[in-house]
C-alpha cells in the first residue's frame, strides 16, 4: 500500500509539474496533421492518407520524444526539484519507473492522437478494414 502511494504522490507532482508541457505537446498534434494532410493531398502522386501518419511517427515523434525526454529529465535538475526527489523516503528506482511509464504514456497518446485525426480523414477517401486498422496501430 505504501508503493502505491509513494507512486500516486509522484505521479501527481509529475502531472503538476510537467502538465502543461504535455499538454502543449498533444495540442501540437492537431496543426501538425493538419499541415502534413495538406501536404499529402497537394502531392502529385495519390497517396493514402494514412501516409500522414507514418510520416508523424516517422519524423516528428521522435522530436516529441526528445522535447518529452527534456521537460521529464533535463528540466527536474534545473528547476533543482531533484533534490527534493532525492530527500524523499522513496527508491530511485521507483521515481524513475514512473517518469519513464509517463513519458510512455504521453507518447502513446501522441501517437493515438495522430492515428485518431489520420484515420478521421482516411476514411472519406481510402477504404480502411479493420485489420488494416489495427495493424497500423499496433506499428504504431
Amino acid at each position: 500500500m505504501r508503493v502505491r502511494s509513494a507512486v500516486a504522490g509522484l505521479l501527481l507532482k509529475e502531472l503538476l509539474q510537467h502538465g502543461p508541457g504535455f499538454l502543449a505537446l498533444l495540442l501540437l498534434v492537431l496543426p501538425l496533421s493538419g499541415l502534413l494532410l495538406l501536404t499529402t493531398l497537394a502531392a502529385p502522386r495519390d497517396l493514402s492518407l494514412l501516409e500522414v501518419h507514418a510520416t508523424f511517427v516517422r519524423f516528428f515523434l521522435p522530436v516529441f520524444a526528445f522535447a518529452l525526454a527534456y521537460q521529464l529529465v533535463v528540466r527536474e535538475w534545473n528547476d533543482r526539484t531533484i533534490t527534493f526527489l532525492g530527500a524523499l523516503p522513496v527508491d530511485r528506482r521507483l521515481v524513475v519507473g514512473v517518469k519513464l511509464l509517463l513519458g510512455l504514456s504521453v507518447l502513446l497518446a501522441l501517437g493515438a492522437a495522430s492515428l485518431a485525426v489520420s484515420l478521421a480523414a482516411a476514411a472519406f477517401r481510402d477504404p480502411l478494414t479493420l485489420r488494416w486498422v489495427t495493424l497500423v496501430a499496433v506499428r504504431t
